[in-house]
């Protein structure tokens, strides 16, 4: 990969449409490396404005958890135009996300879809401690339509031992939230193919890839877990 693909301070639609979805990857694991390393990128906002005015060629879509402690722009070092952000709690999928995350990569031409969830997540955390209770959580959080997104993330703690833990800031609680995290995006990847032939098609043309990371809210690490429609085709 030339230096014109890793290090241009905005996407353009030269620079999208040569670039594949294994050098996405590439750029922003080479950017949260940047980052963790005091090496970000100087960037001419005003510039930027002006280059994007025009249009837009992301090079990823990036479904992420809205919490506040992992802008995907600032950890990846992305410039104005680079990316799609869609973001919700706990980073789960519906209909609406779907329909965005079509839309940015069939119509708008990313190339990478990313799944990130991090540790220590507010609403993985809710999901846990509402398992096995009778409680939902709209009656023990006053947040009228937070089950439509407690009951996706209940369905990746399948599995996963969840009873016995009291304490809720115990380092087991923690592991605990931590897996179900980890499993989540996980679940999501994998989902997505399922619940849209749009992308499941894109994958399979080769067209696009995706991938689910976990970002690390104590150390600023991110580890990728499943890369599909990286290796051979199918």
């Amino acid at each position: 990969m030339n230096d014109q693909i890793q290090y241009i301070d905005y996407s353009t639609r030269e620079l999208q449409d040569a670039t594949t979805p294994q050098q996405v990857v590439q750029i922003l694991k080479d950017g949260h490396e940047r980052v963790r390393t005091g090496r970000r990128l100087t960037r001419d906002f005003n510039r930027q404005v002006r280059t994007t005015a025009e249009g837009q060629h992301p090079l990823a879509v990036a479904l992420s958890c809205i919490d506040s402690r992992m802008p995907v722009e600032l950890i990846f070092d992305l410039g104005m135009g680079d990316i799609f952000s869609i973001r919700i709690a706990g980073n789960v999928t519906s209909p609406n996300v779907l329909a965005s995350a079509e839309y940015g990569c069939a119509v708008a031409g990313a190339k990478l879809l990313i799944v990130i969830g991090h540790t220590r997540c507010g609403a993985v955390s809710a999901t846990v401690k509402l398992l096995g209770s009778r409680v939902t959580a709209a009656e023990a959080t006053g947040c009228e339509h937070l089950d439509s997104i407690v009951n996706e993330i209940q369905r990746s703690a399948e599995g996963i031992p969840c009873q016995g833990i009291d304490e809720p800031r115990s380092p087991e609680m923690a592991s605990l939230v931590d897996a179900v995290a980890r499993q989540n995006v996980i679940r999501v990847v994998k989902g997505i193919r399922e619940q849209s032939k749009t992308l499941d098609g894109l994958v399979r043309e080769r067209r696009i890839a995706i991938v689910g990371a976990m970002y690390d809210v104590v150390t600023g690490g991110i580890e990728f877990l499943v890369e599909d429609g990286l290796g051979e085709p199918e």
